[in-house]
């Protein structure tokens, strides 16, 4: 069979005159090089932290034992580069031993039950929540831990801005990145059932990195102590590593995708964004009413078991959210100890480099 990234069906997008403004929307984004040349890097005391205060956990462990801090694991996606179709949440770094395993264990260590939301998609949702079930919650209260899908979006033809469709002539679509949180907790009233149990903290994080420390009460204190309405994480960022970078604007801390960033100040940013974030519940009921763009991502779009054409996915980010919100910081911390990502089945990112990231910090 001929792939064909384009066909017409009445039931489709395709004339869609929002897809496709969105489409040339990201695709203006990307052609202005994002806002790296307009951003100057962190400043040490002022923007960044990297010396946390003993004071910091004292606090964060009280506002978890009075149920004022809630967690969320951004899982939407599958191991595909992995070799499994999956949810990556659910790939095993040893027999037995899920990314989502990891996660549970850190929640075991506290004396209070901590709300663990887990954001899906239409493609891991019920092959998580049976994941949970087979390992009966991990040992948690399976009545502490929520599980929500995020929206999803059509893939696109850059150059007709047209939805592509599978060989059987349904729409190729996926979730439309993980700044889609906020509509989607809107959507699901999960801020009124935060609301409802006093919640004030809510840290979000990716599902694979194997050294997140979920509810760290650390960074839930320097939240605290500082007021801010947003926290986040970051790590020296290597020569070259494909991560979005923290800078600031306006006295506002942004995150500028490596994909946009300008190489002549490549070099500049010093802080790695590795999606770890502390919201007050406030911030993130407000998010839901900005409209946050969407930006470019071309991939191979599968639309049969043997066939994939070349396309564009559109997806927001998290951070387009951060120039909204005045009072924010970032806690620097250890790569060594805080940021092992599974990306890839080998090499850099792979399962080998995280268990030898989880034996070096006794974590198995």
């Amino acid at each position: 069979m001929v792939a064909t990234s384009v066909k017409d069906d009445k039931r489709s997008l395709n004339d869609n005159a929002k897809l496709k403004e969105q489409l040339a929307c990201a695709l203006e984004l990307e052609r202005k090089n994002g806002n790296a040349g307009r951003l100057e890097p962190l400043k040490e005391s002022c923007h960044v932290y990297s010396k946390p205060d003993p004071q910091w956990a004292i606090r964060g462990l009280e506002l978890i034992s009075k149920g004022q801090v809630a967690a969320l694991t951004m899982a939407g996606g599958q191991g595909t580069r992995l070799g499994s179709s999956k949810p990556k949440g659910c790939f095993e770094i040893t027999p037995g031993c899920s990314l989502f395993r990891l996660q549970a264990r850190r929640f075991l260590e506290f004396k209070f039950a901590i709300p663990w939301m887990i954001m899906t998609s239409p493609a891991t949702h019920q092959d998580t929540i049976e994941h949970f079930e087979a390992n009966d919650y991990f040992g948690l209260d399976k009545n502490s831990v929520w599980f929500f899908q995020q929206s999803t979006i059509p893939a696109l033809d850059e150059q007709s801005g047209r939805v592509i469709l599978d060989a059987q002539g349904n729409q190729v679509t996926s979730p439309d990145g993980n700044g889609a949180i906020f509509t989607s907790m809107l959507e699901n009233n999960l801020f009124e059932r935060l609301d409802a149990i006093n919640v004030k903290y809510i840290h979000v994080f990716s599902v694979d990195n194997v050294l997140v420390k979920p509810a760290d009460p650390v960074f839930i204190g320097f939240s605290d102590t500082f007021q801010l309405e947003i926290a986040s994480k970051s790590v020296y960022r290597l020569p070259g590593e494909k991560a979005g970078v923290f800078g600031v604007r306006d006295n506002r801390i942004q995150v500028c995708e490596y994909t946009e960033l300008d190489p002549k100040s490549d070099s500049d940013y010093l802080d790695a964004n590795i999606a770890n974030h502390v919201f007050t519940l406030s911030a993130m009921r407000e998010a839901p009413k900005l409209h946050l763009p969407f930006h470019v991502a071309r991939k191979s779009i599968k639309i049969s078991d043997h066939e994939s054409v070349p396309g564009i996915k559109l997806e927001r980010f998290i951070f387009d959210a951060f120039p909204m919100f005045q009072e924010q910081a970032v806690l620097r911390v250890p790569r060594e100890s805080e940021f092992a990502p599974l990306k890839n089945a080998t090499g850099s990112d792979s399962p080998q480099s995280c268990l030898e990231a989880l034996e070096r910090n006794g974590l198995l």
